[in-house]
């Protein structure tokens, strides 16, 4: 990695070059050097967020989130993670195509995974904090954006009551969107005309301003619609509003290292570790 990072500096192949950071730094941070991990993710991070990559930037602040938490920085390690899913999430509402949308968000599962899993260590360390609480949260998160992905590949029609015309122009505007800023990424890299370049980033601009006002004009005209497209999960008090006083939740999150379990009445949450995914997957099956 580190004799490709110097041949794309050479040929000052920024978008590589970033990657090849990033790589490094990975390779860092599987080897224990958690610093070395956090500054070359770091640098590739200053990198994309030249270049306007916001899908390798969530990337980056996701491998600082991991280095910080290798240096028990786990406060630190919170905010990097929190603000690498509010870009991915960011990202994914943008992805045109839903076969696309899918894949994207299937590969950074492993980053709620990793918030949830660093939360349950601040409650560890904290028993009186409200960390499990939180991790609930961004699990229901995670489960209402699966959901969502589940019916777009179930071929679920979101937009069958709203106008066929608005939907139409939020196509063509998305579109539109995506295709001039991976123009205006691409002309980043290549250190194009800054005249054109700064063109761009008005249209862009303009373009998402334009983007917003006709998904607001969707939603208005199908709450089902906004629902299901931009679902907003429940937080733990508003879920133990909807149980009534027989009622018990268990909500599972299953992951490579560690599992948990939330228990929610009424009047309480309690979470518990649990093993991990590939044992309870194995002795499920054998029941």
């Amino acid at each position: 990695h580190q004799k490709a990072l110097e041949r794309y500096r050479s040929s000052e192949s920024r978008r590589n070059e970033g990657s090849a950071l990033g790589n490094i730094g990975h390779v860092y941070g599987l080897s224990g050097d958690h610093q070395k991990a956090f500054d070359f993710h770091k640098e590739a991070l200053v990198v994309f967020r030249a270049l306007g990559d916001r899908e390798n930037e969530a990337r980056m602040l996701e491998g600082m989130a991991r280095a910080e938490r290798g240096r028990n920085r786990l406060d630190t390690a919170r905010k990097f993670i929190d603000e690498s899913l509010a870009l991915t999430e960011a990202v994914r509402a943008n992805v045109s195509s839903q076969r696309l949308r899918a894949s994207y968000f299937s590969r950074r599962q492993d980053a709620y995974e990793f918030y949830i899993d660093l939360l349950m260590e601040l409650q560890r360390q904290n028993p009186s904090g409200t960390y499990s609480a939180d991790a609930l949260a961004i699990h229901e998160r995670s489960r209402a954006r699966s959901f969502a992905e589940m019916l777009n590949e179930a071929h679920i029609d979101f937009r069958e009551r709203v106008d066929a015309v608005l939907v139409k122009q939020e196509r063509e505007v998305r579109q539109l969107l995506n295709a001039k800023a991976q123009r205006q990424i691409q002309l980043i890299a290549q250190r194009g005309s800054r005249a054109e370049i700064e063109t761009l980033n008005k249209e862009i601009s303009a373009l998402e301003d334009e983007y917003e006002q006709k998904r607001s004009k969707m939603r208005e005209s199908n709450p089902a619609y906004a629902a299901l497209t931009q679902p907003q999960p429940l937080t733990s008090n508003e879920i133990q509003r909807q149980l009534d006083p027989s009622t018990l939740l268990l909500e599972y999150s299953l992951g490579d290292k560690k599992s948990y379990l939330w228990v929610v009445t009424q009047k309480s949450l309690n979470s518990y570790e649990l093993p991990p995914r590939e044992q309870i997957q194995k002795v499920t099956k054998e029941v």
